[in-house]
């Protein structure tokens, strides 16, 4: 069985609310080296796990790095970096 982008996205999901940030960041590399897409859900849920684990760096280097891949982030991820 081969993972997609929606197994990464879970899992990142899952970290993200653990909250174990250090998986989060072997598990976007393992996806790196499957050549998983990296679609705007993946990159959002990167982006949230970055909120839940405050680190505002490593939020805004997915976010402008999604950018720089012409990429158009969805309202998910504005409403994940702009919080109400």
């Amino acid at each position: 069985m081969k993972a997609d982008t929606k197994t990464f996205c879970c899992l990142v999901r899952g970290y993200g609310n653990a909250p174990v940030f250090h998986k989060i960041i072997s598990t976007v590399q393992l996806a790196g080296k499957l050549e998983i897409p990296e679609n705007t859900t993946f990159c959002t849920a990167v982006i949230f796990a970055c909120a839940k684990a405050e680190d505002t760096m490593e939020m805004e280097r997915v976010f402008e790095r999604r950018k720089d891949k012409q990429s158009q982030p969805d309202s998910t991820t504005y409403s994940i970096l702009v919080p109400n």
